[in-house]
C-alpha cells in the first residue's frame, strides 16, 4: 500500500509539472500577444506621424502660394499707383 501512496505522490507532481507548463504556454503567448499589439501600436503612430507631416508640408506650400500670389497684388498695386501718379 506504501507503493501505492509513493505511485500517487508521484502523479501528483508531474500534474503539478504538466499544470505548470501549460501555464508557462499561456503566459508565452499572452506577453506574445502584448508585443503584437505593441508592435501595431508603434505602426499606427508611425503612419499618424507621417499622415501629420505630409499635412504640414501641404500647408506650408499653400501658404507659399498664398504668399507669391499677394506679392503679385502688391506689385501690381504698386505699378499702379506709379501710374496714377505720373
Amino acid at each position: 500500500m506504501n507503493k501505492n501512496n509513493s505511485n500517487s505522490g508521484d502523479n501528483s507532481q508531474i500534474s503539478k509539472e504538466k499544470y505548470a507548463a501549460k501555464l508557462t504556454i499561456i503566459a508565452g503567448a499572452i506577453v506574445t500577444l502584448g508585443d503584437f499589439l505593441a508592435l501595431v501600436a508603434a505602426a499606427l503612430e508611425v503612419e499618424e506621424i507621417a499622415s501629420e507631416e505630409l499635412q504640414s508640408q501641404q500647408d506650408k506650400s499653400n501658404q507659399e502660394d498664398r504668399m507669391l500670389s499677394m506679392q503679385k497684388q502688391i506689385d501690381y498695386l504698386t505699378i499702379q499707383l506709379s501710374n496714377f501718379k505720373k
